[in-house]
């Protein structure tokens, strides 16, 4: 199995998408609904790949700066509707790692996830 990867989405169908996605690339899936689930999740376990939907969840500058305070090695990537967001300008540019357009496409979606998986950490952002 390669890396976990954490998906928070409200949205049932978002995770399932994802999933299969993912699972079809041999990475195994974790699912939560809401951004305290991923805190208690990520006190209690290692995570390498993080995907947020920033769309749906109640999240904002602040919120991924912690995060990434705390998870230095944890790549963060937000998945969005939404071409921009000017409220997370800022996490967008130092904490989140790319931000993947909805609905995913699944080449440009697996050839980030290998970038991450051959780097030791999530440094730098690519934009997709």
């Amino acid at each position: 199995m390669k890396d976990k990867v954490v998906i928070v989405a409200v949205d049932p169908t978002q995770h399932r998408e994802l999933s299969k996605i993912l699972e079809s690339r041999d990475y195994e899936t974790i699912l939560l609904d809401t951004s305290n689930e991923l805190e208690i999740y990520l006190q209690s376990n290692k995570g390498k790949i993080v995907i947020i939907d920033i769309d749906r969840l109640p999240v904002d500058k602040r919120f991924f700066k912690n995060l990434k305070r705390s998870y230095p090695a944890l790549c963060i990537m937000g998945l969005s509707e939404r071409p921009f967001h000017p409220e997370l300008e800022e996490a967008i540019s130092r904490d989140i790692y790319a931000c993947l357009t909805k609905p995913v496409d699944p080449d440009e979606f697996a050839y980030l996830l290998k970038g991450v998986s051959e780097n030791e950490t999530c440094a730098g952002n690519s934009k997709i």
